[in-house]
């Protein structure tokens, strides 16, 4: 088991109403957790423990491991613009 996590910026997607947006994965101790978020919309977060439970996957992923944690993990980048 890897102790850290992987972050992949996975796609660039155009909407119909032209705002930018992209999806983020994230693989926290064999939990793929993803966010798609907006270009220019500060902070970006991505919560990776606990996992939001509409994407859990019984017997693909081991959920006993979101049970047991004692913490909660999460990615998140702010803009160095003022």
């Amino acid at each position: 088991m890897c102790n850290c996590i992987l972050c992949v910026v996975i796609k660039v997607l155009k909407s119909l109403s032209s705002v930018c947006r992209y999806r983020v994965l994230a693989f926290d101790h064999d939990l793929l957790s993803f966010s798609d978020l907006r270009f220019e919309q500060w902070p970006a977060v991505l919560i990776t423990n606990p996992k939001d439970a509409q994407y859990l996957h019984p017997g693909v992923e081991p959920l006993g491991r979101i049970r047991r944690s004692t913490h909660i993990r999460c990615l998140f980048c702010v803009s160095d613009e003022p």
